[in-house]
């Protein structure tokens, strides 16, 4: 078994039978960088996801959005989810339905149960982390609005990411 398939501990463990020099510090050193490294990614994480929802805010401020409702998005990913993605994917979307649950996500994302008008089907939209306030003044049954900057289907299954809810009427920011 190499050194890439041991963990950092079998590692030191085995650098200390083999060598002195790891009983001076190297193996905390390997321990210490790793820490660092892996903070300094998870905070360019957190610099990259602020800048991703700037353009997002603009690209959904500023894009015409595709207009669809619930159904006929379940409709077109059950028919043939290739041809929906061709008419879905890239492009924004406004996509019309009733709340269902409303609950936090993932990083405090709030996330939206769409319902279609008839209940025959459901899509989660998962809202920009600053529409937290309006999703939670939201209530089951309301008739909501979303625009979203993108839509993803895993086993046919659609779901729309990086969503706003509107300020007032079929206004969004």
């Amino acid at each position: 078994m190499g050194v890439r398939a041991r963990g950092i501990g079998q590692y030191c463990a085995m650098a200390k039978q083999q060598d002195e020099s790891a009983k001076r510090g190297g193996c905390g050193k390997v321990a210490g960088i790793a820490v660092i490294v892996l903070a300094g990614v998870w905070v360019l994480g957190g610099i990259a996801q602020r800048f991703d929802d700037a353009e997002t805010a603009g690209k959904l401020a500023s894009e015409p959005a595709v207009q669809a409702t619930v159904a006929e998005i379940l409709t077109a990913y059950s028919a043939n989810e290739l041809a929906a993605k061709d008419r879905f994917d890239g492009k924004v979307l406004e996509v019309r339905g009733k709340a269902g649950m409303i609950i936090e996500g993932f990083g405090g994302k709030p996330i939206i149960a769409l319902e279609s008008a008839d209940g025959s089907g459901t899509i989660n939209a998962g809202l920009l982390p600053d529409e937290r306030s309006r999703a939670s003044a939201l209530t089951k049954g309301q008739d909501v609005t979303v625009r979203c900057a993108r839509i993803t289907a895993s086993l046919t299954d659609p779901t729309l990411l990086d969503c706003r809810l509107p300020v007032a009427a079929n206004q969004f920011m």
